[in-house]
């Protein structure tokens, strides 16, 4: 909690599936992981994230802000 309706989040998320034939030779399962790094701010109903892989680090960029609106 950082306080006036901000959140920090921290995730690491790991891939499971099966790898095709053709990349198991340089893709490996531990290579398919992530940290998700976010921030919910409720007053602009907004998350501001950033995905950093464990393996690739300086090919990799990944960032944004998501906002939460009301449909119709």
């Amino acid at each position: 909690m950082l306080g006036k309706g901000k959140v920090h989040l921290v995730n690491h998320w790991y891939a499971v599936g099966e790898i095709p034939p053709v990349a198991r030779s340089f893709v490996k399962p531990d290579m398919l992981s992530w940290r998700d790094d976010a921030t919910w701010d409720d007053a602009n109903r907004t998350a501001t994230w950033k995905l950093e892989t464990f393996f690739f680090r300086e090919s990799v960029k990944c960032y944004g802000t998501t906002r939460f609106s009301a449909s119709g």
